[in-house]
């Protein structure tokens, strides 16, 4: 069994996935060294091929916890770290981990300008494009539970994260139609008009550049609201 404690590690990808997939493997694989092998946080580090839909880890993180994999013993992130379909709190609380693993200047920046989410903000993540790997949850889902929660009288605003096109519009038009509510704060993020994931969609480097961004701004709005919702799915077997 290898020595973790005394050689460095770094966390590769083992498949190509979308952003925040591949940042939860790394907190999760994270979690797994620190908490329950003993492992020495200092010496985790994130492949130069991790995030290989987007770009240079670089990119978003500080430069000294990114390596080349050549350089270090290598921990090939598996399935098993993964948040599982239904996480428990214990998956989910990983903000201890974020830490080992810190953004650049640049980001830092870009989140202190654009993560503006006022109080009694009700958050909704809204899975669109590429369903491969689960049963699809409808929009009417989505706005039917929006609305029960309106209702409790506890959020004054609805912040909405979504990479597919139009979903934005169908959920303002609903609920100003219906309730004359329009406190809806959306992010000017790209999104797709298919099924196809927006990683593949784009080809162009400095778009998946900026996807990387958005994901990260989406993320840390949904983080900053007092609610979020986000439903669950049925597995494919």
């Amino acid at each position: 069994m290898l020595n973790y404690f005394r050689s460095d590690v770094v966390l590769t990808e083992w498949i190509q996935r979308g952003f925040l997939s591949n940042y939860i493997t790394i907190l999760t694989s994270a979690r797994e060294l620190i908490k329950k092998r003993k492992y020495n946080p200092e010496k985790l580090f994130i492949s130069e091929n991790m995030f290989s839909l987007y770009g240079n880890p670089k990119n978003w993180f500080e430069a000294a916890k990114v390596s080349s994999e050549d350089r270090k013993k290598k921990f090939k992130t598996t399935k098993s770290y993964a948040l599982s379909a239904w996480p428990t709190k214990e998956e989910l609380c990983l903000t201890e981990y974020r830490k080992y693993f810190p953004y650049n200047s640049r980001i830092e920046k870009f989140l202190k300008e654009n993560v503006k989410i006022p109080k009694r903000t009700l958050g909704i993540h809204f899975r669109g494009t590429d369903h491969f790997h689960t049963d699809r949850v409808e929009l009417p889902t989505y706005i039917a539970t929006v609305e029960k929660e309106l209702k409790s009288g506890n959020f004054d605003n609805i912040f909405i994260a979504t990479d597919e096109e139009g979903v934005v519009e169908k959920i303002k038009d609903f609920f100003f139609q219906k309730n004359g509510f329009n406190n809806i704060i959306v992010n000017d993020t790209l999104k797709s008009s298919g099924r196809e994931g927006l990683h593949y969609e784009q080809r162009d480097a400095e778009n998946k550049i900026l996807l990387g961004d958005q994901v990260i701004l989406d993320s840390h709005c949904l983080s900053a609201c007092e609610k979020v919702i986000f439903l669950s799915f049925t597995a494919k077997q």
